[in-house]
């Protein structure tokens, strides 16, 4: 008995038996190429450890056969990479082989990719806040977070299913991830409670107010079915009807609150024309959208509604404004002009508002601040953070402009024009501040000076004088570099997707750029107190243009969401996360190089973009209410070339005009040589259909390369036309 206790080496021998019949699937191969775009060192890494496991499980020890079986394993793509790395070792060195492949693959991580990756995650419907936390925890460990806990928070706030947690967050700065999480677990319980205590009674059932199942129309969140009054039977309304549109089973209980509704019978009105209809509106400071009803929108003609989701909601009310819809239009008042986006209430005769915003670009309320200050707190740390491009007038480091300057020109100075008595201290103070700024430097009396230019003193707003040298006759030496200047349709491009801007204004951009020395000279001019020459780049040199947006745009180069025309900066996001970011950035890079901006001129974080006569956001483009406020004044022309003045303005938002070539034919024919200027009814329809078609012009949306694309041409006695229009992804 102790003998046979003593061996049991029997009993354990069926055991191995069975392991060694285990069968262990081989690994899929490693695909370095696969998945363009995605971080190949966290695929690497991934690949690798479930090799280590493999290895494990197949109970493989020795170092040359884990060697050779991790290259046959990885696929001939990798043994491929691996022959072209140096000191890879011996056939026994499997450790030093892992090493050599994970720094090969290491330096190529996309950790731009990572970040989007984690910025586009959201929480599933079945899945708890536990099980996204964990998720976003793991995504971040790619992302290199300087402060992973604070962006694990924004992400629940930003792409988590609870609007309660949302909300408190937004409120409350001490509802930190633990509290999120804590609360999230508590909300979660009592849903599976309320779940599991009985059956809903309204399971099964349909709503009677949406439509949709497993809810009754006293509880329902959905917006209420646009029913058809009797009066809109008839042609002239039919075109008024909002067409359906699927909103989706997804409904929401967060609510935006946009204005207040201050008490209609208050004399605050004002007599207003839109759409042809003339009435009284009253002028609410509150407001933050103009609101018509709907007996006011059936005197108007030929407006069409768009549909629209906005909630609004009148002062000390739970209960939302019910809209038939919105539409765009000219507001027009005894003294100005101006454009609007009108909501249209169901309700009729309930009244007209005028919101804070239109009613101060018609001049009808002005606000008076003694100190402007942002409540943005996360904004302000930025500027706060960057002060430094605030002040002064910088001066770009480590780069001198150098002219092209032609020495076969014969160098010509010009006599100086005489600067009247009356203003001569002006130009002498003028003088003097250029030169504390260091931007010109008194010419040495010792030096030649072939080329001499004579200065213009313009007046100024403040009662002082800007100095401007009439560089006509030393622009004919220079020589310009025709650098590309980008297109508003360029930057149009860019913004696709868009949802919040900043602009930056360079605070005398030329004058930011140092001259080399050697370029100096031509740009001399002459004064009644001496010789001067500039030490920056001027405002009246030929090549200034094209010089400054290069250098500009090599400045920032490498910035996302960063673009600029001129000494206009752009930034923009998706996000209100990436627009931030991408203004840090900006700042960051524009005082490293030594550049200063003008705060009183710059505009932070706006959702609308006025920019070279249009505004973006995120719907798309369209007119400058400005730029469409100087046409519809614009008088009735007299003679050919204010015909053709006229057509210049239209034609710069040509592309927001529906049949321009028609609308414009007869106005083009009184332009034409040969043909006597006769002002008729033709014309006359002509002009004021032109101005009208504008007043209504339509959002133009961005292009999105991912989305099919048409092209439509045609063509008639008039012009020719092209339309490029793409079909919605869903």
């Amino acid at each position: 008995m102790v003998e046979e206790q003593a061996e049991p080496q029997p009993l354990q021998q069926p055991a191995v038996q069975i392991m060694q019949s285990v069968t262990i699937t081989p690994m899929p191969e490693f695909c370095p190429d696969a998945k363009i775009g995605t971080s190949l060192s966290t695929r690497w890494n991934n690949w690798q450890s479930d090799f280590e496991m493999y290895i494990t499980a197949s109970g493989i020890t020795d170092p040359k056969r884990k060697r050779a079986l991790l290259l046959y394993q990885a696929g001939p793509r990798v043994r491929e990479i691996f022959k072209q790395i140096p000191e890879t070792g011996t056939d026994t060195d499997y450790d030093i082989a892992k090493q050599k492949l994970k720094a090969y693959f290491d330096p190529q991580k996309n950790r731009r990719y990572e970040v989007h990756r984690f910025r586009q995650t959201t929480q599933e419907h079945n899945e708890t806040l536990d099980q996204f936390h964990t998720r976003l925890r793991t995504i971040s460990e790619t992302c290199k977070f300087a402060d992973v806990e604070f962006e694990i928070e924004e992400q629940i706030i930003i792409g988590g299913n609870s609007s309660k947690i949302r909300k408190r967050a937004l409120r409350d700065p001490t509802f930190d991830l633990k509290s999120m999480l804590l609360e999230g677990r508590r909300d979660e319980q009592s849903e599976s409670k309320e779940q599991t205590d009985g059956a809903c009674p309204a399971k099964g059932k349909t709503c009677n107010n949406c439509g949709k199942p497993n809810h009754f129309a006293a509880v329902c969140r959905g917006k209420q079915k646009q029913t058809r009054s009797p009066r809109y039977s008839n042609k002239k309304h039919a075109q008024r009807n909002l067409k359906t549109l699927d909103t989706g089973s997804n409904t929401s209980s967060d609510e935006d609150y946009l204005y207040t509704m201050t008490n209609t019978k208050h004399n605050n009105k004002v007599n207003v024309k839109v759409g042809g209809a003339k009435f009284q509106t009253t002028i609410d400071s509150g407001a933050t959208i103009n609101v018509i009803d709907r007996d006011t929108f059936n005197k108007m003609q030929d407006i069409k509604l768009t549909r629209t989701s906005t909630k609004a909601f009148a002062y000390n009310t739970k209960s939302p404004v019910e809209f038939l819809g919105k539409f765009e239009a000219v507001i027009e008042t005894r003294k100005r002009i101006s454009v609007a986006t009108f909501y249209v209430a169901k309700a009729a005769n309930c009244g007209n508002l005028l919101s804070l915003s239109t009613a101060q670009e018609l001049g009808l309320i002005s606000l008076h601040l003694d100190k402007l200050t942002s409540k943005d707190a996360a904004l302000e740390n930025i500027l706060q953070k960057h002060s430094k491009v605030f002040s002064d007038l910088g001066k770009l480091k480590g780069e001198k402009i150098k002219l092209d300057i032609d020495k076969t020109k014969i160098p010509k100075a010009q006599p100086q024009r005489r600067i009247p008595y009356h203003i001569r201290e002006k130009v002498k103070n003028a003088i003097t501040e250029l030169e504390n700024q260091d931007v010109i430097e008194k010419v040495p009396e010792n030096e030649a000076t072939p080329w001499v230019s004579p200065i213009v003193a313009v007046p100024k707003k403040d009662g002082q004088v800007r100095i401007c040298v009439d560089m006509r006759l030393a622009n004919e030496a220079i020589r310009r570099v025709r650098h590309p200047i980008p297109t508003v349709n360029d930057v149009s491009f860019a913004l696709n997707g868009a949802k919040f801007f900043s602009k930056l204004d360079l605070s005398q951009a030329y004058h930011q750029l140092e001259l080399d020395e050697q370029s100096r000279y031509i740009t001399t001019f002459s004064t009644h107190v001496g010789l001067y020459r500039y030490k920056r780049l001027n405002y009246g040199t030929n090549a200034a243009a094209e010089i400054f947006q290069y250098t500009l745009q090599t400045a920032l180069q490498g910035l996302k969401g960063v673009k600029n025309i001129a000494d206009d900066i752009i930034v923009f996001g998706s996000t209100r996360t990436e627009h931030d970011a991408n203004l840090d950035k900006c700042l960051q890079r524009l005082a490293m190089k030594g550049l200063r901006l003008n705060r009183s001129k710059c505009n932070f974080l706006s959702t609308t973009l006025s920019f070279f006569g249009q505004v973006f956001s995120k719907e798309g483009t369209h007119p400058d209410p400005r730029r469409v406020a100087d046409l519809l004044n614009a008088p009735q022309p007299n003679n050919a070339h204010e015909v053709r003045s006229f057509l210049g303005m239209a034609n710069y938002s040509s592309k927001y005009i529906r049949d321009f070539a028609t609308l414009t034919a007869p106005l083009r024919d009184l332009t034409k040589k040969d043909v006597r200027f006769e002002w008729t009814q033709t014309h006359q329809t002509a002009f004021e259909k032109l101005k009208n078609t504008l007043a209504i012009a339509p959002c133009m949306s961005y292009f999105d390369k991912n989305k099919q694309t048409f092209v439509t041409v045609d063509a008639s006695l008039v012009g020719i036309s092209g339309i490029l229009s793409q079909k919605p992804r869903n």
